[in-house]
């Protein structure tokens, strides 16, 4: 669905660095999951909101892993904290985290353990000490500003 997002974002695996609080401004060398996933959408001129909560609520959620599509996002919980609290409806028990997902089950995220940005079956990464909250796909039609993105390579 977002293949374009999905290539921009491989691009990073290895490459950029992790930082619990980095800035837009900073993406892609610095980032954390949020200012990863918003780089990477800006890269097909897709302006994602500015915070994890407002995310969660804009896509469609997606209940079957193997109706993955390019650039789904599978939220989390966090390692650290959680940022949109357990009561909220689609935080699931609190969310804190969120992968770019490819069509394969592989995923992309700027992993705090590793430091970087990481690619790894999305399988291997809810296996371990992060927990499914929900996978949502944006809607093709999503906002596309028609100025070009202030976020670059």
């Amino acid at each position: 669905m977002y293949p374009e997002v999905v290539a921009a974002a491989r691009e990073c695996v290895g490459k950029s660095h992790y930082r619990f609080w980095p800035e837009i401004s900073e993406a892609p060398h610095i980032v954390n999951c949020y200012t990863f996933v918003t780089w990477a959408f800006w890269q097909d001129g897709i302006l994602l909101p500015n915070c994890l909560r407002a995310l969660l609520y804009c896509g469609i959620p997606v209940t079957d892993m193997t109706q993955l599509r390019d650039g789904d996002l599978v939220f989390t919980s966090g390692l650290k904290c959680d940022f949109v609290q357990k009561h909220e409806s689609r935080a699931n028990g609190g969310v804190g985290h969120v992968i770019l997902a490819e069509a394969d089950g592989t995923g992309i995220h700027a992993c705090s353990v590793a430091r970087c940005v990481v690619q790894a079956p999305l399988s291997q990464l809810l296996s371990g000490p992060l927990h499914l909250r929900g996978i949502y796909r944006l809607p093709v039609e999503w906002y596309r500003p028609s100025s070009p993105p202030l976020i670059t390579r």
